[in-house]
C-alpha cells in the first residue's frame, strides 16, 4: 500500500511555494539524483506501515510512519519549509518527532529530520 505523503505535499500550495513548481523538490530515499538538487528539498521514506485492525470487520485506515529529512541553505528555509510540511500533514496525520539542532556536515547544509504518522482512508 502506498500512502499519499506525495499527493498531500504537491497539492499544498505553500509546500509547493517553498520546495518548487512544476516538479517537486520532494525525493524518496535512495533516487539517484546524479548531483545535490536545487535547495531547499526533502527526502522521505516508509518506516514503517500497517492496517488498523478490526475483530468484526476488515481493515479501513492504513497508518504509515514517514521519515522526512530537509535540507536548505540557510536556517530560516529549512524552518518554512518544515512548517509547510507539517501544516500539510496534520489535517491527514500527526507529527511524531522532530530534530531541529542539525547542520549537515557533508554537505555544510541545514536540516531538520521529522517524523510523521498518515492515516490513508482506503
Amino acid at each position: 500500500m502506498l500512502n499519499s505523503f506525495f499527493s498531500i505535499m504537491n497539492a499544498n500550495n505553500a509546500v509547493k511555494a517553498l520546495l518548487g513548481t512544476p516538479v517537486l523538490r520532494i525525493y524518496p530515499f535512495g533516487t539517484k539524483l546524479g548531483t545535490t538538487p536545487t535547495m531547499p528539498y526533502a527526502l522521505f521514506k516508509t518506516v514503517s506501515s500497517s492496517p488498523y485492525n478490526y475483530l468484526g470487520d476488515t481493515p479501513d485506515i492504513d497508518l504509515s510512519s514517514i521519515q522526512v529529512d530537509i535540507y536548505s541553505e540557510t536556517a530560516d528555509n529549512v524552518e518554512d519549509c518544515f512548517n509547510a510540511i507539517r501544516d500539510a500533514i496534520e489535517p491527514s496525520g500527526y507529527l511524531i518527532s522532530y530534530n531541529t539542532d542539525n547542520t549537515d556536515i557533508e554537505n555544510n547544509k541545514y536540516h531538520i529530520t521529522m517524523e510523521i504518522d498518515l492515516h490513508d482512508e482506503r
